[in-house]
């Protein structure tokens, strides 16, 4: 469950952190109870308590595919923009896992912290 005491921006902080460093304890502590991740190569979004294992097949499936070793970065986000909304914030990224996959996200944040991301790959 995501940290007390946190703003909205915090929180957003957080995840990208935890994205950035490929720690899925770091993404997990920056999101809200609820919280979905929505990848369009699963059959479904992704729930929280079903998060760890979705990322850790990722990152084998990127250590599968990934020629050169790991980058220092686990992924590297760019072009973000942020909106402030009533019910928190809205932001949209583009991210990359270098020489692999890149893409763009859509993050919804609350104040409980991050409710849900959906995102999109560009081929």
């Amino acid at each position: 469950m995501a940290t007390q005491n946190k703003t909205p921006a915090e929180y957003l902080a957080l995840y990208a952190e935890g994205w950035t460093k490929g720690d899925v304890d770091t993404i997990l502590a920056a999101t809200a109870p609820g919280y979905t991740f929505d990848d369009p190569q699963e059959s479904e979004p992704v729930s929280r308590e079903q998060f760890g294992a979705y990322f850790e097949t990722l990152k084998v499936d990127i250590r599968l595919n990934q020629g050169n070793p790991a980058p220092e970065s686990f992924m590297l986000l760019s072009e973000v923009m942020v909106q402030e909304r009533p019910s928190g914030l809205v932001a949209w990224c583009w991210w990359e896992i270098p020489e692999l996959v890149e893409g763009a996200g859509l993050i919804h944040v609350g104040p409980q912290g991050v409710t849900s991301e959906k995102i999109a790959y560009y081929q």
